[in-house]
């Protein structure tokens, strides 16, 4: 315990870390983090042109900054996730031309 908190602050920053911790054993190559922000960021640049530079490029950005500084995940992992976003942009892109056919 951190000295001069109060007892839920304590518990709270406790928990935390045991989360922050176990979280480590779980994260993966690539990240998907990255990669959802990446295929939005795609789709906001392409239909909502004004949304992804005010919107999605300053967040995803942010988001991506901060999966790196949290340990969430290593820089390797966002470039990993770039071939993974762009086949499935390529693929979701395939399918909607099957269905309307």
């Amino acid at each position: 315990p951190i000295q001069g908190l109060s007892p839920l602050t304590n518990m709270y920053l406790e928990n935390l870390g045991k989360y922050i911790k176990e979280s480590f054993v779980r994260n993966t190559f690539p990240s998907m983090h990255f990669g959802i922000i990446l295929i939005t960021n795609y789709f906001a640049y392409r239909f909502k042109r004004k949304y992804f530079w005010i919107v999605t490029l300053p967040v995803g950005t942010l988001l991506a900054v901060a999966t790196v500084y949290l340990r969430q995940h290593y820089l390797i992992d966002l470039v990993g996730s770039l071939p993974v976003a762009a086949l499935s942009i390529y693929l979701a892109g395939k399918l909607m031309k099957m269905r309307t056919n």
